[in-house]
């Protein structure tokens, strides 16, 4: 199997009203189905099921939550999910994703450009490549979309996910005035992580095209999101270094969504998954299943 990075080659179309871009070939990626728990762990230490599923993961930076309200909480954890890369055996990449889109039952993730990176040097070693969506006990087929590694931009289609929410993109320049952020990714077993921080960059005369915080995320958060403390969308953390993380701000974001992805509506899956799923009308829930309607060498082309 073999993936050339000629295969970001992307066609323009001239409807400015649509998503203008689309990548012509894209290396098929798979996905098979999971379980995990439904709980979440408040600052105090109490477990329950009242706000959210999924396990929430505060590592040292408890105070995240506390802060936040049930319902803020809640808007979070429906929109970021977990992306991790195997290739049936071993997990061989993870981070995490944003859900920006959707129409009917299809839905778009922007993630870390690490994903994309990892696939194209584990295709020298391995042809059996999946990819995993999840979000809390679903674990929901996929397939790499557009994406260019250089512009952080990868994107990755999913269908039946029903129990999201996209991200807003309204008010695309504003930023919190007191600077403070949160930054929110899910490790594979489900688990939300969260940092809080504040902004590290001078906003009072434009808005630049990458925004440092403070925040401090592991590797798994890369391609998670950035909120302010009422739950509006800021941007996606790309990654973390001595001088804090940075992130895309979400202006920048939809520029690059209209300039280079196709309209969501116009997203062809794979035969053999379109097939798959009007056979049983769900899609597969196991890796037997999953094995069945993947092949390593189908490529999309829109």
């Amino acid at each position: 199997m073999k993936m050339r990075k000629s295969r970001r080659s992307l066609k323009r179309n001239e409807s400015a009203d649509d998503l203008t871009r689309s990548s012509k070939k894209n290396k098929i990626t798979y996905l098979t189905r999971s379980s995990t728990k439904n709980k979440i762990i408040r600052n105090e230490g109490e477990t329950t099921e009242l706000l959210i599923s999924g396990d929430l993961h505060l590592e040292s930076n408890q105070g995240v939550w506390s802060e936040l309200s049930e319902q803020v909480v809640s808007k979070l954890s429906k929109s970021v999910v977990s992306l991790s890369l195997s290739n049936g055996r071993m997990v061989l990449c993870t981070c995490s994703g944003i859900a920006v889109q959707r129409e009917r039952n299809v839905t778009r993730f922007l993630t870390s450009a690490s994903l994309v990176k990892a696939l194209f040097n584990e295709t020298k070693y391995h042809d059996n490549l999946k990819v995993k969506v999840c979000h809390e006990d679903n674990v929901i087929m996929g397939f790499l979309g557009e994406y260019d590694v250089d512009c952080n931009f990868p994107v990755v289609n999913a269908k039946n996910f029903l129990d999201l929410e996209t991200v807003n993109f309204s008010n695309l320049l504003e930023f919190p005035p007191d600077g403070n952020v949160v930054s929110v990714g899910r490790e594979i077993s489900g688990k939300l992580t969260t940092t809080s921080g504040i902004l590290n960059c001078d906003l009072s005369r434009s808005v630049p095209s990458l925004v440092r915080t403070t925040c401090k995320i592991s590797k798994v958060c890369e391609g998670g999101a950035v909120f302010d403390c009422d739950g509006n969308f800021l941007g996606m953390n790309l990654f973390f270094n001595t001088e804090g993380t940075l992130f895309m701000p979400k202006y920048r974001l939809l520029e690059t969504l209209f300039r280079f992805c196709t309209p969501v509506e116009n997203i062809r899956f794979p035969k053999k998954v379109r097939v798959e799923e009007s056979s049983n009308g769900e899609m597969p829930n196991s890796d037997q299943e999953a094995s069945r309607i993947t092949l390593s060498a189908i490529y999309l082309i829109y």
